[in-house]
């Protein structure tokens, strides 16, 4: 188990949209034999470099689309587009992508494929349809897995992968049905970093997305050395990975209640590695924005021009244009 150092949290530790699924069935036209049609054709055409079309048990068509391609394909990175609903209770159509590794230029091209897929544009297919899963993420700078024990209120079911030495690489607490917490240690140029993503399934419209209740409540990353100032009689260690994988009420349950007791009070005491969860969830709306679909969420004003805001068009000239 890495030696824990009293590490404050990395003072720029930011909110990460990690991952969106939209459903989508309108207001507005949706044709999904149309949206199937021009898939097939993009891929016949092959007017998109590395799209992949395949079917499953819910969809006619599933498109895996590299983006950007309109102008460059540097840095691209795939996102999912499903069409042709088999059964009569599925939406329209369904997105599923990571926000947080499309480029600018990625997200430009996303918003032109499904304006020119269906009828509704991509402002009115984010605010209106359904997020069915977002996950939301925050990256711990200089910190690993091994190092804490994650606890989250009234999760049940935990779940613990490691590697070959037995060191925890993943940690799950809850079930893919419902919000799952999930840790683990990424390893990058900067060195380690303690990744902590919460899954939700809102089931809200996108507009309503930034409204969203903070997840990363009653979540607590603690240092799991704090274990060996009890003076056990047995390394820390083995009570932290039990309490991983027990979680911390059966972990404790073969213990004499005393002991119950200040093994619970010193983990109480214990400061969360994690950021305050109030102060941090305020950036969610940044993290929106920064995405690079703050327009199509509804959060911010349209577009405008050097003069201030597009203004609407003449009615008259409309009339002589028709």
């Amino acid at each position: 188990m890495t030696k824990h150092t009293d590490k404050k949290p990395h003072t720029t530790s930011k909110i990460i949209l990690d991952r969106l699924t939209v459903c989508f069935n309108g207001p507005g036209e949706i044709d999904p034999s149309y949206i199937c049609g021009q898939l097939l054709n993009d891929k016949k055409q092959q007017q998109i470099p590395g799209l992949k079309i395949t079917s499953n048990a819910r969809y006619k068509v599933r498109a895996s689309i590299p983006l950007p391609f309109i102008n460059s394909t540097e840095n691209a990175h795939p996102i999912f587009l499903e069409a042709g609903p088999h059964h009569k209770s599925l939406p329209a159509c369904r997105l599923d992508f990571n926000p947080a590794k499309l480029s600018p230029e990625g997200i430009d091209d996303l918003i032109v494929l499904l304006d020119t897929s269906m009828d509704a544009t991509a402002t009115e297919f984010f605010s209106n349809g359904q997020i069915t899963r977002v996950d939301v993420a925050v990256d711990l700078a200089g910190h690993t897995l091994d190092e804490v024990i994650v606890l989250a209120g009234s999760k049940r079911k935990h779940g613990v992968y490691s590697d070959r030495q037995g060191c925890p690489e993943t940690t799950y607490l809850g079930t893919p049905r419902s919000k799952r917490i999930v840790a683990y240690t990424k390893h990058g140029a900067d060195g380690p970093a303690l990744r902590l993503e919460v899954r939700c399934k809102p089931h809200c419209s996108g507009s309503a997305l930034v409204s969203m209740k903070n997840p990363f409540k009653n979540v607590l990353l603690l240092p799991a050395d704090v274990l060996d100032e009890l003076k056990l009689g047995f390394p820390g260690r083995i009570l932290a990975d039990s309490i991983r994988v027990r979680g911390l009420k059966h972990a404790l349950a073969p213990f004499p209640p005393d002991q119950r007791k200040s093994i619970t009070a010193l983990l109480k005491v214990k400061q969360s590695l994690l950021p305050d969860a109030d102060e941090l969830w305020t950036g969610w709306k940044t993290a929106l924005i920064q995405s690079g679909l703050g327009k199509e969420l509804g959060l911010l004003n349209p577009p405008t021009h050097a003069y201030g805001p597009i203004p609407p068009p003449n009615t008259s000239d409309l009339q002589l244009i028709a």
